[in-house]
């Protein structure tokens, strides 16, 4: 390696992070898509795929990245992810997608998502701040998260809760799933390796990157890592956005927090306890905080104007680019 000056080390391991995100993010699909035909061949219903598998497969990719940070002894990358993927799915992709066009939705129907989202930022803030994370808690948070999506699914049933949005996910990804069960277990086979090896990638380019830049880990969690597995959500958002499809896109921002808390957060501690109460003091002093601010904004507003105002789409897309800009300036 001596003939690679720093500059190329560098550009090498960041290529290794992109090049790992992205085998990552199409390693996940190709999971949802094929496991999405096995289950509708052994006759699941269409809503029971909406809140099972896509729902926990949307964040499948982020699990596995997370895991391998911790099992790595890098919890902080893993957080730092999380909660960077937060944020900027309320700020980056709920604002610019309100800034295409307003979001309307219905508070009411969103009551016990945003009740949901709130209890598990506070207490996941607090949590984080205060403690080591250990199986026991891992397995309660994934138990909470179980009965929860059960809760949901029953109310959807009895008409309750309107799971228009969810169907409508579950249909586009049905719309790209193969249509012969031989090809979906292919695809749920390929899908898992891409995850692992993409997972692998993406942790070994954002470790090399942090150490010989010089930054803490959870900083290129908070940012490259964050904002690598929040751009797929981006991309389909802004698609629902042009499509006026408002409910679809706050559901899904709302069911996305409350997964990369208690099914990611919480799913890494099963395999090895973590924490960041030493390791981290700006993450607990600084980004926990603005997690739960944003989230608290993000809910106001939709209580208060029953939509996502275009102009609070842009405060928020301006706040997001402020935040990255202070991570920045503070790793310099």
């Amino acid at each position: 390696m001596d003939f690679l000056s720093q500059t190329d080390v560098i550009i090498l391991a960041l290529a290794t992070l992109i090049f790992g995100m992205a085998i990552l993010v199409k390693g996940g699909d190709l999971t949802i898509d094929g496991a999405v035909t096995v289950a509708r061949h052994f006759g699941m219903p269409p809503l029971l795929v909406g809140f099972t598998i896509v729902a926990f497969g949307t964040s499948l990719p982020e699990l596995i990245a997370s895991v391998n940070a911790n099992v790595n002894g890098m919890p902080s990358i893993a957080v730092g992810g999380m909660i960077g993927s937060n944020i900027s799915n309320i700020l980056l992709v709920g604002g610019v997608c309100a800034f295409i066009t307003p979001l309307l939705a219905k508070p009411l129907e969103l009551r016990n998502d945003f009740i949901m989202l709130m209890i598990v930022t506070c207490a996941w803030a607090y949590m984080l701040s205060t403690m080591t994370i250990s199986p026991m808690i891992g397995v309660i948070t994934i138990i909470a998260l179980l009965a929860y999506v059960i809760i949901q699914y029953q109310l959807a049933t009895r008409g309750k809760i309107n799971a228009t949005a969810l169907m409508e996910i579950e249909e586009e990804k049905e719309s790209h799933a193969p249509s012969n069960i031989k090809a979906a277990i292919i695809m749920v086979l390929l899908g898992l390796i891409g995850l692992a090896i993409g997972a692998e990638l993406l942790i070994r380019g954002a470790v090399t990157t942090a150490r010989i830049i010089g930054i803490q880990e959870s900083v290129i969690g908070l940012t490259i890592v964050a904002l690598g597995t929040s751009l797929p959500e981006l991309t389909t958002c802004a698609i629902a956005a042009m499509k006026k499809q408002g409910d679809m896109i706050i559901g899904n921002i709302v069911g996305s927090n409350i997964f990369n808390l208690m099914m990611v957060l919480g799913g890494i501690s099963m395999i090895e306890s973590y924490s960041i109460t030493e390791t981290e003091p700006t993450v607990m002093s600084q980004d926990i905080p603005i997690m739960i601010v944003v989230t608290v904004a993000f809910i106001a507003s939709i209580l208060i104007f029953k939509r996502l105002p275009r102009v609070i789409g842009g405060l928020f897309a301006l706040s997001y680019i402020g935040y990255i800009g202070l991570l920045a300036y503070q790793s310099l």
